[in-house]
């Protein structure tokens, strides 16, 4: 890194801790680095400041144009197709940035606008209601980018989906969607 560190950590391996891609025995020995070492701390500390400012650049709900662009920028999705009917748990790998949940199977073609309430299924707290979202007419479909929000702590996550035509007739479709986290190793 600098003077001041006789064992500096490698600005690539900093850039993987707080990606989330290193092994938990490296993982460990980084952070015991960090805590004695003010100038790999400091390193640590532009790198964390950056990654924080990108991932609050990832809005929850995304259209398909801000995918794209997303992608075009490096950021790592891991896709999870959901329908209404089957429930099935979604892992979020320590490689990937963000767990993109692709709510299908809903009948957006009349939506005049959609909105969303997403809670944790086994106490019912209501984590976010959002009244508009983007959404995708011709696909079906509604995107939500998930980048551990809920810690990596293993969760069923319940998404309910609301449609609403132009003449105010909703429908509500539920998304139960049990959140697995890849443990480090």
């Amino acid at each position: 890194m600098s003077e001041g560190c006789s064992a500096p950590i490698a600005w690539e391996e900093l850039v993987a801790y707080w990606a989330g891609d290193l092994d938990s025995a490296r993982t460990d020995g980084v952070e015991e680095h960090l805590m004695g070492c003010d100038v790999c701390s400091a390193a640590s500390g532009r790198i964390s400041a950056v990654t924080e400012t990108v991932r609050a650049m990832i809005p929850l709900f995304l259209s398909s144009e801000r995918l794209a662009a997303l992608r075009a920028s490096g950021v790592r999705f891991v896709e999870n197709p959901c329908v209404a009917s089957v429930t099935r748990p979604a892992l979020f790998p320590l490689g990937a940035d963000v767990l993109l949940h692709r709510l299908g199977g809903l009948d957006l073609a009349h939506a005049a606008s959609v909105g969303i309430t997403v809670s944790l299924e086994d106490t019912g707290q209501v984590l976010l209601e959002e009244p508009r979202i983007p959404f995708e007419p011709v696909t079906g479909e509604v995107l939500v980018a998930c980048q551990r929000h809920l810690g990596e702590e293993d969760r069923t996550v319940v998404f309910d989906v609301r449609a609403t035509d132009a003449s105010g007739a909703a429908k509500v479709t539920r998304f139960a969607v049990p959140h697995r986290f890849e443990a480090r190793t």
